[in-house]
């Protein structure tokens, strides 16, 4: 498979599986992650819980993938994963996105879309407010992992 870049708004998207990335710190107060706690209330209130239940370990959620399922009615499976990709969040110019993590935790919600047999749709996880370049820090990522596991992913630019 490919990698595809479209113009969608991943809030729009309702068969497969929503991967965004997240903070360590239980905020989703700016970017795509303000969007999908807007679009998918649950999606927010399973990723506070996660990381309250951490307490002081919370830079320890680095790199897991959390899958909330929104719908799975036997004919259309909706799910969003909160990839942890950066301990901390920021309006600073700088690194707080891990490209390891994103890594790690796009590889579990691909595991699940190769599981649930559904596409991944994605923003350009760690980009912007993650401080990462997308065509050197981020995408051989994607490269690497859609060769691996022959998934349709969409890369959402809205």
């Amino acid at each position: 498979m490919t990698v595809n870049y479209i113009n969608l708004d991943l809030t729009t998207v309702n068969h497969g599986i929503v991967a965004h990335g997240c903070n360590c710190q239980g905020k989703m107060g700016a970017g795509v992650a303000l969007a999908i706690r807007k679009k998918w209330p649950a999606a927010y209130f399973e990723y506070v819980d996660r990381v309250h239940n951490k307490g002081a370990g919370r830079a320890s959620l680095l790199g897991e993938c959390q899958l909330i399922t929104l719908k799975d009615d036997g004919i259309s499976f909706l799910a969003v994963a909160n990839c942890f990709t950066q301990v901390y969040y920021g309006r600073e110019v700088k690194r707080y996105a891990d490209p390891g993590a994103i890594h790690t935790s796009l590889k579990m919600a691909m595991e699940y879309a190769y599981i649930r047999d559904v596409p991944l749709y994605m923003s350009r996880i760690g980009c912007s407010l993650g401080g990462l370049t997308w065509e050197t820090d981020v995408e051989p990522l994607i490269t690497q992992l859609d060769n691996h596991f022959n998934r349709t992913i969409f890369v959402c630019d809205l």
